[in-house]
Formats: C-alpha cells, structure tokens, sequence
C-alpha cells in the first residue's frame, strides 16, 4: 500500500507537459535514477559536501569584506536548498530537471573556457564529450566507491578553500611600499656601530665558527687581474645585501650608499618583466669589477601564495603515491606525460596567472 501511495504521488507530482510529451515518464525516472544518479538520496548526497564548501568559501570572503562574492556564494547555497525542496515535488519529472540543469552548467562551463582558453573549440568540444558521457551512464552509483568519491570531494573542497582564503589574505595584506626598516626618513634615523669584537679582545680571545672568519676578495688590479685582497666582503656583508632586497625600490639605493659607500645598484635587464614575482637586486663594486645579485625571499602572504603554487602539484602527486600506484614514476608516468600532452585543459600563462591574481 505504501508503494501504491507513494506511485500515486508522484504521478500527481509530474508537470503535465511532461504527461503530455512522453507517454511513460516514470521509465525514463527509473532510468535516470538507476544509471545516472538522479535519485533524491544521490543527488543529495551530492549537493550537501558542495553546500558545505559553498558555506566555508562565504565565510572566507565575508571574513575579507568581499560582499559580493559573498552575495553570490549565498545565492549558490539558497539554489542548492531550493533544489533539495523541489526534488521532493518534482515526481517523475525529476529526470526532466537534471538534464536541464546539467545542460545550463554545460554551457557555463565552456563560456568560461571560450574566454580563457587559447583553444577554446577543442578544450570546449572534450569538456562537453566528457560532461555528456558522466552524465549518461558514467556516473551509476557505486556503493563500493561512494566513500571514496565522497571523501575525495570534501578533500578537494577543503583544499579550494585554503587556497581561497590564502588568496584573500594575500590580496588584502599587500605590503606598503613605503615601509622601511629604516624609518620614514632615513636621515633622521639614528645608527649605532656595533663593534666587530668585544673591547680589550683581540681575536685569538674569542671563540668563533670558522665560516665567520672566511673573506671574499673583489676587485681586480694590474693587467693580469689579480683579486685586491685589501678589498673584502665578509657573510655579514651578504646579509646586508640581502636585507636590502626587502626594501622599497626607492630605498634600496640609500641603503646601499650607507652599508657600501663605493658600490652601486644596477638597473633590472630589459627581459625582465615588471609584473615579475621574483625579486632581486644587483649590487656592483665601484670599479664594476664584481657584481652581488642577492635574491629577496618570502615577505608577504603573496610570496606564500606562490610557493604554494610552485609546490601544490608535486605534493599532490607525492600524496597520491602513498595511496595508489606511484604516479610519478614508471609506465603510469608515461602515460600521465603523454595524456597531458593530448588533452591540455589547462594551458598556463604567466600574464592571464598574474592578472586574475
């Protein structure tokens, strides 16, 4: 009886265009549910890890006062739950629905790669191939995989969000170009000598490593170019220099007239790019016999961001060996090679990378 109720429901439950256009709705619902994941149990075990991570990335942006994005993640979740609601009154049908919605995020999809891809016809056509066969019939429920598709999204989604949140905080804790270590007016800073030994020591008295002692000698002399040993730099010299590539580009050059009278700051090489993440500085002694290129490393979340990104797909490939076949090695790096080089979906460009950031 139950089942006859429920039969009865949702017949009275079905649009009557639908009646109307098929004359036996409830085999294509039983199809739909049976191969392509349209059942309301697996549709919503699918919308609630996406909700879930649609909520974590709005408190993220909410957290940065990105109202916007904000609005629009809320609109997301208020869609999900609007969804969930309907597919209870949806009946049969509900097979209708989710080819409609699969077929709008279809098209989304690919005018997102239209405008950012460099070969939108091909990357456009393999997207909706792939789309179109994991909607009809690549997507059967498994139940032996489900913990496994299921652990695997919210990994994903979490991940997404870190990445999200670094991202903002990045965005929202540029440095100050006008900060310096040394003040806002570097004549008005007032320096102390700091004495290279104890008083009343001499150097066999101290104990030290012997890589403190260890001289550099630059410059050259005479014809034959031999090294000015009367001209030397120390490893405490070096960590100045480094020091300086923290610096402003405005105060770069008073640092290095104030620790190294006689040397200058060389002009960046016209190959470099001024949108360049990297950063260093070239130091040159006063006869432009030796030039120090001291090399600036992580100063704010947006460095951070980029050593993620230089070091999420090794990490990820690493992880993976200790779960699965190891990926990065062997025939199944072959073939990973070789797939990558036939199907880029992901084609990167430094330029397009630097401008959405």
């Amino acid at each position: 009886h139950e089942s006859l109720d429920q039969l009865g429901d949702q017949q009275r439950c079905t649009p009557p265009f639908i009646k109307h256009c098929f004359r036996h709705p409830e085999v294509l619902q039983y199809w739909g549910e049976r191969w392509c994941r349209l059942g309301f149990n697996a549709q919503k075990r699918q919308r609630y890890p996406f909700a879930i991570v649609v909520g974590l990335t709005a408190l993220v942006f909410g957290s940065f006062r990105l109202m916007s994005l904000t609005y629009a993640c809320m609109c997301m979740m208020l869609y999900v739950c609007l969804r969930l609601l309907w597919m209870r009154v949806e009946g049969y049908g509900g097979w209708f629905y989710a080819f409609l919605e699969s077929f709008v995020e279809i098209i989304l999809l690919n005018i997102i790669i239209m405008m950012t891809s460099r070969n939108p016809l091909r990357d456009g056509a393999v997207v909706l191939i792939l789309a179109v066969m994991r909607q009809f019939g690549f997507q059967r429920e498994i139940n032996s995989g489900e913990r496994v598709r299921l652990a695997s999204m919210i990994t994903l989604g979490l991940v997404q969000v870190m990445l999200l949140g670094l991202v903002c905080f990045a965005l929202s804790s540029v440095s100050d170009d006008n900060w310096s270590a040394f003040g806002e007016y570097m004549g008005s800073t007032k320096f102390y000598e700091i004495p290279h030994l104890p008083p009343n020591m001499t150097q066999k008295d101290v104990n030290t490593f012997p890589l403190c002692l260890v001289r550099f000698p630059h410059g050259a002399v005479g014809s034959g170019n031999a090294l000015d040993f009367s001209k030397e730099l120390s490893l405490a010299d070096f960590g100045l220099m480094a020091s300086l590539t923290y610096e402003p580009p405005s105060r770069v050059e008073e640092g290095c007239a104030h620790y190294f009278p006689n040397w200058h700051v060389e002009q960046k090489p016209p190959n470099v790019n001024d949108s360049d993440w990297v950063r260093f500085v070239m130091f040159t002694s006063d006869n432009n016999s030796t030039t120090v290129i001291a090399v600036r490393g992580t100063l704010n979340a947006l460095d951070v961001l980029h050593d993620v990104t230089l070091w999420l797909v090794p990490t990820v490939l690493q992880l993976c060996n200790y779960i699965g076949p190891d990926v990065s090695d062997g025939a199944w790096g072959i073939s990973m090679s070789r797939l990558s080089a036939l199907v880029p979906l992901a084609p990167i460009r430094k330029q397009t990378t630097f401008d959405s950031v």
